[in-house]
Formats: structure tokens, C-alpha cells, sequence
């Protein structure tokens, strides 16, 4: 039986700006990284209770397609967060 989420999959064209940007705007705790530097394939970024997971494609041959779905972030003050 399902009992929740442990991560979604982010995939991403640009694994160091997408990093840069989760981190530095969004201001999320990085986690793990699968690679090294450059040769990095994915990195994971935890928002308390979901395990967000950024995925380059190109890392492994594939063409990055932006998907249509979507990740909702909650905020204590969303006009504060938009400003930020």
C-alpha cells in the first residue's frame, strides 16, 4: 500500500543552472549528487517531506523534452516569496 511520496523526478537541460537555481533562488537544501562535478548526472534537492530529483538527460544519451507536468511549491507568504 502507498503510504506517500519520496521524490519527483525533475528532468532538466542544464544540470549546473538548474543546481544554481534550486538552491540559490528557491533556496531548497541540496542533497545527494549522482557523479562528480561535471560528470554529474543528477542532483537532489529536499523540501521537508518530498525529495525533489534533477535528472540531465544528455548525461546519458537522451534529448531533454521539458515535461507538461508540474511541481507546486508550498511557501509560508507567497507574495514575500514572489518578491524574493
Amino acid at each position: 500500500m502507498v503510504s506517500g511520496v519520496d521524490f519527483v523526478l525533475v528532468t532538466v537541460a542544464d544540470l549546473g543552472r538548474a543546481r544554481a537555481f534550486y538552491a540559490d533562488v528557491l533556496g531548497l537544501r541540496p542533497g545527494k549528487t549522482w557523479g562528480d562535478g561535471d560528470a554529474a548526472m543528477g542532483a537532489e534537492f529536499e523540501t521537508g517531506t518530498v525529495t525533489i530529483a534533477l535528472f540531465d538527460c544528455a548525461r546519458v544519451g537522451l534529448e531533454h523534452r521539458p515535461a507538461a507536468g508540474a511541481v507546486a511549491l508550498r511557501v509560508d507568504d507567497v507574495p514575500a516569496a514572489r518578491e524574493a
